[in-house]
């Protein structure tokens, strides 16, 4: 083993000696470490390793908190047909912490797994949707102008970089993790958009919430799928049409048979819906008050 050996000082010096107290030490066969020395890298690299974990479970920490966070507004805000934008509206404590949701994505960069990034990718769309509608001057998010802005307007910052919600959504979320189902658990703040989950995104349940939400979307919701009474026509949400590259290479019955209750019939028309853009704000929420 190699190590420090050292001999009275006078005694002929090897290659990289060096005098220490009175004594010629060097690198050589059988030497014996320092123990001070030994105890310092030893601690130094201690230290290193706790440091590291602390910045790692800081960073897990922070991500689980503005996403936690998120959650418990979801639960709050987020009613079976819909999104009541008009309490939220009203509550300023939650509107706030809502930005404080948006405040932590724009300097948060998503890490872990692929499920663990993919769903921040997902709660942060949301959240930052949910923020712009009702961020929006009363009346505006109807406008055509604003529903533009809404998706193209780069106004939105996510882990330090500037974006859209297109950005996010076609740049971002549909190349990188190639899972069309995605498409259905965007919130586009709109009637037509896929039911918005009440609750945040996790890893551990996310391949299942996915399968809910093509589920529910393409068998329960109006703008999802009809069909004719003779079940030989079916009007299918236009969302198909937009991404029909990432849904089985364009085979749109097959997909949609795939999750569907009642499949379509293999020679059924298909045609696409209009896709309606005013706010899905929950009717049950204002028939309440």
């Amino acid at each position: 083993m190699s190590g420090l050996t050292c001999q009275p000082h006078g005694t002929a010096r090897k290659k990289n000696a060096s005098p220490r107290n009175g004594r010629v030490c060097a690198w050589g066969q059988g030497a014996t470490v320092f123990p001070l020395l030994e105890f310092l890298r030893m601690n130094r690299i201690t230290t290193i390793a706790i440091c590291a974990l602390a910045w790692l479970g800081s960073a897990v920490a922070a991500r689980a908190e503005w996403q936690d966070d998120f959650s418990l507004l979801l639960q709050t805000y987020v009613k079976a047909d819909g999104v009541d934008y008009r309490a939220w509206s009203a509550n300023r404590t939650d509107l706030r912490r809502l930005a404080e949701v948006t405040s932590a994505i724009s300097m948060e960069a998503p890490s872990g797994t692929r499920n663990q990034r993919l769903a921040w990718y997902l709660n942060a769309y949301n959240a930052l949707a949910l923020r712009k509608v009702l961020d929006a001057p009363p009346g505006g998010a109807e406008s055509e102008a604003w529903q533009h802005s809404l998706f193209a307007a780069r106004d939105l910052v996510v882990a330090g970089e500037r974006v859209s919600l297109d950005q996010l959504e076609h740049g971002i979320i549909g190349p990188t993790f190639k899972d069309p189902r995605v498409h259905f658990a965007l919130h586009r703040a709109s009637v037509s958009s896929g039911p918005l989950l009440n609750r945040a995104f996790v890893a551990a349940s996310l391949n299942a919430d996915l399968l809910a939400q093509t589920r529910s979307f393409l068998s329960r919701h109006p703008n999802g799928v009809r069909v004719s009474a003779d079940g030989k026509n079916a009007e299918v949400s236009v969302l198909f049409s937009w991404f029909r590259d990432e849904f089985d290479r364009g085979d749109l019955r097959a997909y949609i048979n795939r999750y569907r209750t009642e499949p379509l019939a293999l020679d059924a028309n298909i045609t696409f819906l209009t896709y309606d853009w005013h706010r899905n704000q929950s009717r049950a929420a204002l028939a309440d008050k």
